[in-house]
């Protein structure tokens, strides 16, 4: 099972962590929205870190007051990292602005003026929060104390966590309080994230003179991988030096860099190279690279493969890649466009049924992406498409079960004849059975056919008769032929023929194999294999030996 598959089974069960790591594997792929919901669900079960996360992703968005709400929950439950953002937000709402955490708050000059502000960040640095010693140190240089300013920066400047050291060159670089370049060295020099290391060394290029950046880049490619790879390859690109660019693009590539992947592809495409564009994008696409799917539908687009472009276009689109839905709404009509269209504009039960009808077109990869964001956003029919999805697929079964139950739970009414169904599956009848009387209850035609059928077979013929022929009234063909097979137990003959009839002529193969039975046994051979040919042909294996037995 792959990190996705695991996440996503770990947080379908209420596992808080599992979402909130969930949560940042879809960041880093560009999908935004199921990511937030995931922190939503990780908050609102009372994960700290979910609230943390929540709490800065809502402040990027504009979101202050309810990122301010989410991060005065986790600081006051202590969480260091939710102090500092939350010091930050209470800034910038003062400040009059929409938010940006990455940008990092502070006015240019001048003290920070709100208490409790100064209170977070003082807090966050007495917790041995690296970024909160920063901030504090900032707050005490304004406030004519050098010595402690000196202390805390110095506290600060011990961190090896990539990230922190890249935010307080951010910092630095806004506000002018300090020199950015140290602290984006550290960063790149530090162990842990890849990603966080490589965007240092990009920030602390745009520092330098060229021969400098160069320099610099290069060491970075060599110490941080392949990200610092493509980092560089960037770089080179920028400055027209694109067979370089390429040779690290490749590099990076090579090694799982999924941007790299996709700005090989690029240059390959503008040399008309376009089987090996196309096995780049493919690869970066595959992996949930929105960016590539809307760039491997161009490949499509221009050798005039429509379908396929349609395909990848919408995989785009669950993707959150804001390219590909200006191409998707010239290809599409009709009702998959609207949904889709509903879909983006953020209506949760649209989305779910949006994936339904992917899933129903046999677009089942790309019917995923919708489902899931709804099925996390709690809407039943999403929770159910994607249990019923996930049931059919080979080790999907324990994902599958949490989502049907939470569809159940949620009042899904088909939610409970699809989980009697799972519940059937692993011979435990009696849930099954509770779970079909569940929506026989409620008027679902299947529900009442499986029911019936589950009562047959303890031989409660009168009960399961009742609900066959519920389900035979609103026409269902199983329900119609086996009403009629029982019917015949009772000699009823006339009435067994009219529904038989009825189930035939909707194409049920078994229905025609119990007319010919039927018309064997009162001798009428013509009719029988008349009958039994039909069947046969309707794709009855029983009616097929009997043919070849019998003429």
């Amino acid at each position: 099972m792959n990190l996705e598959a695991s996440l996503r089974e770990r947080a379908a069960l209420d596992d808080s962590a599992a979402m909130v790591e969930l949560a940042q594997w879809l960041l880093v792929r560009g999908r935004r929205s199921e990511a937030q919901q995931w922190l939503r669900n990780a908050a609102a079960a009372g994960d700290l870190v979910g609230m943390t996360h929540l709490g800065a992703r809502l402040a990027q968005e504009g979101d202050l007051h309810g990122a301010k709400s989410w991060l005065e929950r986790a600081a006051e439950a202590g969480q260091a990292t939710a102090m500092v953002s939350l010091g930050m937000v209470r800034v910038d709402i003062a400040a009059g602005r929409h938010g940006n955490l990455r940008t990092h708050l502070l006015p240019r000059s001048g003290p920070v003026h709100d208490r409790k502000t100064r209170h977070w960040w003082r807090r966050a640095a007495e917790a041995g929060d690296p970024l909160g010693m920063f901030l504090w140190s900032v707050v005490c240089a304004r406030r004519n104390r050098p010595d402690d300013s000196l202390r805390w920066r110095e506290a600060a400047a011990e961190c090896r966590d990539p990230a922190v050291l890249r935010a307080i060159g951010d910092f630095c670089r806004m506000h002018n309080v300090d020199d950015a370049e140290p602290w984006y060295d550290r960063a790149v020099s530090a162990d842990g994230d890849p990603i966080e290391r490589s965007t240092a060394a990009a920030r602390l290029a745009e520092l330098l003179p060229d021969d400098e950046a160069e320099r610099r880049l290069r060491d970075a490619a060599t110490s941080v991988g392949a990200y610092g790879r493509g980092v560089l390859g960037e770089w080179l690109e920028r400055r027209g030096q694109v067979a370089e660019a390429e040779e690290c693009y490749r590099a990076a590539a090579e090694q799982g860099s999924h941007r790299a992947m996709n700005n090989l592809a690029a240059i390959l495409l503008d040399r008309a190279e376009t089987g090996a564009a196309e096995r780049w994008f493919r690869l970066a696409a595959d992996d949930g690279f929105a960016e590539a799917m809307s760039n491997l539908a161009a490949v499509h687009l221009r050798r005039g493969d429509q379908q396929s472009a349609a395909f990848w276009l919408i995989r785009a689109v669950g993707a959150e890649n804001d390219v590909a839905w200006p191409a998707l709404r010239q290809m599409l009509t009709g009702e998959g466009l609207d949904l889709l269209s509903d879909a983006v504009a953020g209506d949760t039960h649209q989305m779910a049924l949006a994936g339904t009808w992917l899933a129903r077109s046999a677009m089942t990869a790309e019917a995923e992406p919708w489902l899931r964001r709804a099925a996390a956003a709690g809407d039943p029919d999403g929770m159910d498409s994607l249990g019923f999805m996930l049931s059919q697929r080979p080790g999907g079964g324990t994902e599958a079960e949490a989502w049907l139950g939470k569809a159940v739970d949620a009042g899904s009414v088909n939610a409970c004849c699809e989980f009697g169904v799972f519940r059937e599956r692993q011979q435990r009848y009696a849930e099954a059975e509770e779970l079909y009387a569940r929506a026989a209850r409620a008027g679902h035609v299947l529900g009442m056919t499986n029911l019936a059928s589950l009562l047959e077979q303890r031989d409660e013929l009168t009960e399961a008769e009742h609900w066959y022929r519920q389900a035979a009234d609103h026409d269902h063909p199983r329900a119609m032929s086996n009403l009629g097979r029982l019917l015949e137990l009772r000699a009823d003959h006339g009435q067994a023929e009219h529904w038989f009839l009825r189930a035939a002529r909707t194409g049920d193969a078994d229905a025609m194999h119990n007319l010919g039975a039927m018309y064997g046994r009162r001798g009428d051979e013509q009719l029988a294999r008349l009958w039994y040919v039909k069947a046969a042909k309707a794709g009855s294996d029983i009616a097929k030996a009997k043919i070849t037995g019998r003429f």
